[in-house]
């Protein structure tokens, strides 16, 4: 089959009617890479669709619209996550020059929000409760945010360190839409006393794993289902430095930094990547590959060329 679906299930299923009888069920998930082609009488491909009972082969016009509906499931993904980043950026409080770590996520086949359970901020969220207990014993993540109580917001739970919430963020910026889309920041930087932000390359790539992974459990605890994509970019009102190593900077007596310029200030560019959300899902060797493809995108622009790959 191309393209490949790589998570059948298949499993038996005991006939009452039949004792020692079983019926193979094989379960296939919804797929966002329609039309697929299968082989047929040898070295022949046809692209089957299912009516009913019966198998029926598509044509030159069923063949174009099949396509056209791909196609345009990527597109309308894509959109959605750029509408996502630029919904949160304004969410996120830059007091000078400061960078935040931000990720988002959405899923091309979203999850039902006609079901979903509406926000209560009088106890904790199960899904970030489940996001929390995940993180390793030192995380970004873990280190900004304390609680999994939300906040309300447009079909969206959102999580801040900064209460009362009053529509921006200072270190931890987190929504979990019903749809099973994401939005993540975290506020990685220190100010410079040289007009540029210092981030640590260890915070980067923390951050970006732990966003990663909360976007991941987040787009599958609600059913979302198809290819998960992401969206990563450093957000700053000025210039940022990625400090890959020790003594990079002076420390200055009122508490602040200035670079020594062994590393330079750049205006990093946002960077994607997507993967199967069942994979994404199952595997937390997927969820590093997903967020090692983001991390050497970013670091690449600062010239860095390899990840310290962090637990």
């Amino acid at each position: 089959m191309r393209p490949y679906i790589p998570a059948f299930t298949v499993y038996p299923v005991p006939l009452p009617s039949a004792p020692g009888h079983s019926a193979v069920v094989v379960e296939v998930p919804r797929s966002t890479e329609a039309p697929h082609l299968v082989t047929w009488e040898k070295e022949a491909w046809r692209y089957p669709k299912r009516v009913g009972t019966d198998t029926v082969w598509l044509g030159e016009t069923d063949l174009e619209a099949a396509y056209r509906r791909r196609f345009a499931l990527r597109q309308d993904a894509q959109s959605h996550l750029q509408r996502l980043h630029d919904e949160l950026r304004p969410r996120l409080q830059l007091n000078g020059i400061e960078v935040w770590i931000v990720v988002t996520a959405v899923a091309t086949v979203p999850a039902p929000v006609e079901t979903a359970s509406p926000a209560n901020p009088s106890v904790q969220d199960p899904i970030m409760a489940n996001i929390m207990e995940a993180l390793p014993s030192y995380s970004l993540l873990g280190s900004h945010l304390r609680h999994a109580n939300p906040v309300v917001g447009l079909r969206r739970s959102i999580f801040t360190a900064h209460l009362p919430y009053v529509g921006k963020s200072s270190r931890v910026h987190i929504e979990l839409h019903q749809d099973g889309s994401f939005g993540g920041a975290l506020n990685g930087g220190a100010r410079t006393g040289n007009d540029g932000a210092l981030l640590s390359q260890l915070d980067l790539e923390g951050g970006v794993r732990n966003l990663v992974m909360a976007a991941v459990m987040n787009a599958a605890a609600r059913g979302a289902d198809g290819t998960l994509q992401f969206h990563a970019q450093l957000v700053s009102n000025g210039p940022v430095a990625l400090a890959e190593r020790e003594a990079t900077h002076f420390e200055r007596l009122d508490g602040g930094l200035t670079l020594d310029f062994s590393i330079h200030g750049q205006a990093p560019s946002s960077v994607t990547a997507e993967a199967s959300l069942n994979d994404l899902a199952a595997s937390e060797e997927r969820r590093d590959d997903i967020a090692n493809q983001l991390l050497l995108d970013l670091t690449h622009q600062f010239a860095v060329p390899s990840l310290l790959l962090t637990d």
